[in-house]
C-alpha cells in the first residue's frame, strides 16, 4: 500500500510542476505585444494598396518596366509587366488607356490616370474580377507625355 501512495504522491508531484510550467509559459505568452496578422484581402478594398498590372502598348523598349518602377516608388503594388500582345505580336494603341477593373466607380483607375498624367477622358470601366488586379494600364504611342517615363525620343 505504501508503494502505491509513494507512485500516487509522485505523480502529483509531476502533473503540479507540469501545471506550474503550463502556467507560467502561458503567462509569458500573454505578456508579450500582440500582433494582429490580416492578409490584404482580408482588409477592405479602400485601406488596400492598389494591385495594377502594366502593359506595353506602344512598342517602345522598357515602357513598361520603367511605368512600373514609377508606380513602385509611389506606392502602386504593380503585380504584372510586360508586352500588350495579340496573336503573338506587341499590339499598338495610340493613347494610353487606364482601364478599372474591379470597384466599378472608376475611384481606383482615376488615382492611377492622375499619378500617371493621363487624362480622365482614357480612363474606362472594365470589370474583370479574374484579373486580381484593381488596375490595368496600357502604355499608348503618347508614352511621351506620361510620368515616370524617360525614354531616349
Amino acid at each position: 500500500m505504501s508503494l502505491f501512495l509513494f507512485i500516487l504522491a509522485g505523480l502529483n508531484v509531476l502533473f503540479l510542476i507540469s501545471w506550474l510550467l503550463h502556467s507560467i509559459q502561458a503567462r509569458s505568452l500573454n505578456d508579450s505585444p500582440q500582433v494582429a496578422v490580416y492578409r490584404s484581402s482580408d482588409l477592405p478594398r479602400e485601406q488596400r494598396q492598389l494591385k495594377v498590372e502594366v502593359f506595353n502598348a506602344c512598342g517602345v523598349k522598357d515602357v513598361a518596366k520603367q511605368m512600373t518602377d514609377f508606380l513602385r516608388k509611389n506606392d502602386v503594388d504593380v503585380v504584372y509587366f510586360g508586352n500588350y500582345l495579340v496573336n503573338n505580336k506587341i499590339y499598338s494603341i495610340q493613347n494610353t488607356l487606364i482601364i478599372d477593373r474591379q470597384s466599378g466607380d472608376l475611384q481606383h483607375a482615376k488615382r492611377v490616370a492622375r499619378l500617371v498624367g493621363v487624362e480622365a477622358r482614357y480612363v474606362i470601366n472594365q470589370i474583370s474580377p479574374e484579373r486580381e488586379v484593381d488596375v490595368t494600364i496600357l502604355i499608348g504611342n503618347d508614352y511621351k507625355i506620361l510620368n515616370g517615363l524617360k525614354l531616349a525620343n
